[in-house]
């Protein structure tokens, strides 16, 4: 009886906790028509979540098939908020990396610790994306393919202060890697405030001192500046850097820069204010608007945003309801050229979202150059 009344409890614990358990997902994806038939690429997404944690699975595909998987989770532990990510090559295939961290907070104090360990080279895009300004071969000089590289990071903050340690593994041990403790937002005088790091590695033992002092000395049209030392074993560099904050408001946008030499132990001159172009957005209702941009130097329109090379375009801007609930949006756009053409048009493109039902979105990308993409999100 005893051994019946446990197998039922079992069962029911396990069913119970069975029904917390809860599945969605996501498949996009997008397909190209024009200028040939082609699948660019599409995702499945998974996630499971239980007990206040989440389990996700990321599958990517393209024309030449399965390219890319990867697993994530994130949840609590006690006073401990946990989240990690693995990545797998299956075009190898190959295992690529894996990625925890782990942070508690108490009493204004916030503690964490992360744990990196990849294989060479397929580890190596995911690291440098998410270590920057850290590369693999520069950490482990000489890896070759199926060396591991494992990275700890322990930090701590306390505003404003805070702290950063790191160790390395390169297959031939755990050693000291390097430690960073900074302050951040420093009352200097007058309001003004500064920053400061200073810098330890295993190789070079002290490395830098750096302390910034940033928006200082505003002279007009939004011009300020922001001025530091760094000290190093073999001297101290003086820096000063002009910052401009543009002008503009929710109609009219200026894209401007200053244009700057020396003031780097040296004397620091203002040359120019450097205009390369505007932007002119008329809001015509809620979701309705029509924009004007113009490059001076098309050159330079990706410091805003933009492609490089944009000259002019004129963008036409609709939304409204949809079907079941959701909201179209219907974006075209008039690109000009320099060179000869028709009215001096160089092409057209289009942007359309509709949602077919609550949970899938159709998505249409077309231009005159010629190209067209269709797309989608299904969510469930």
């Amino acid at each position: 009886m005893k051994r019946a009344l446990a197998v039922l409890a079992v069962c029911m614990f396990g069913f119970a906790g069975l029904a917390q358990l809860d599945i969605s997902g996501s498949w996009t994806g997008n397909i190209s028509l024009i200028p040939s038939v082609a699948l660019n690429w599409t995702k499945l997404s998974l996630t499971a979540s239980i007990a206040g944690w989440d389990f996700t699975s990321v599958s990517t595909f393209d024309s030449t098939g399965f390219i890319d998987q990867s697993f994530s989770f994130s949840g609590t532990m006690g006073v401990f908020a946990i989240e990690g990510s693995m990545g797998f090559d299956p075009t190898v295939p190959a295992y690529e990396y894996t990625d925890i961290s782990t942070s508690l907070d108490f009493g204004g104090v916030t503690i964490g610790l992360g744990v990196f360990h990849g294989i060479y080279p397929y580890g190596v895009s995911y690291f440098e994306k998410a270590y920057y300004p850290l590369t693999w071969l520069g950490l482990c000089d000489g890896h070759q393919t199926g060396d591991a590289l494992m990275l700890y990071t322990l930090s701590a903050s306390f505003d404003p202060f805070w702290a950063n340690l790191k160790f390395l593994d390169c297959c031939e041990g755990i050693e000291f890697y390097s430690a960073t403790f900074g302050a951040t937002g420093l009352s200097l005088c007058c309001g003004v405030t500064y920053d400061a790091t200073i810098a330890f590695t295993k190789d070079e033992g002290f490395k830098s001192l750096d302390i910034a002092i940033k928006n200082v000395f505003p002279i007009c049209c939004g011009i300020s500046f922001d001025i530091g030392v760094t000290y190093t074993v073999t001297g101290k560099t003086i820096w000063a850097k002009p910052k401009f904050a543009g002008f503009g408001d929710a109609c009219f946008e200026l894209y401007a820069d200053l244009e700057s030499s020396g003031g780097t132990n040296e004397d620091l001159s203002l040359n120019a204010i450097r205009v390369d172009g505007w932007a002119i957005t008329c809001t015509l209702g809620e979701c309705n608007y029509v924009k004007f941009v113009s490059f001076l130097s098309p050159d330079n329109a990706y410091l805003y945003g933009y492609p490089e090379g944009t000259f002019e375009f004129i963008e036409l801007g609709f939304c409204g309801p949809g079907c079941c609930g959701g909201e179209y949006v219907v974006e075209i756009a008039v690109h000009f050229t320099q060179t000869t053409a028709l009215f001096g048009i160089d092409h057209i493109e289009a942007y359309l979202e509709i949602p077919l039902m609550a949970n899938f979105l159709l998505t249409v990308d077309f231009s005159s150059s010629p190209s067209l993409n269709i797309g989608w999100v299904f969510t469930f």
